[in-house]
């Protein structure tokens, strides 16, 4: 199955962005599952940072059914590691 080039420039349009991008589209839930199938086709490991989801905030104009918003996933923050000082036996009395 060959994934349509035009699904593929949005992904890889969505990964270049900082944080994303929105897509208007007159049909969100078959774009979305387009857009997921192509992501899947396309087994790039880089692409699945990404999230397709549709827009909070409905249509971008009174006319527009909906948005999708292809959005980065966030990596959960690392909790700074402790340094601890150097302790020796004879620092603890054995």
């Amino acid at each position: 199955m060959s994934t349509d080039p035009e699904l593929q420039d949005i992904l890889y349009l969505a990964l270049q962005e900082p944080i994303g991008l929105v897509l208007v589209t007159n049909d969100p839930h078959r774009a979305r599952q387009r857009l997921y199938r192509a992501r899947t086709e396309i087994q790039d490991p880089a692409l699945e940072i990404l999230q397709i989801r549709m827009s909070p905030l409905g249509g971008s104009g009174s006319s527009a059914p909906g948005d999708l918003v292809i959005c980065k996933r966030q990596e959960p923050a690392k909790a700074p590691q402790p340094v601890l000082p150097p302790v020796s036996l004879s620092d603890l009395g054995l």
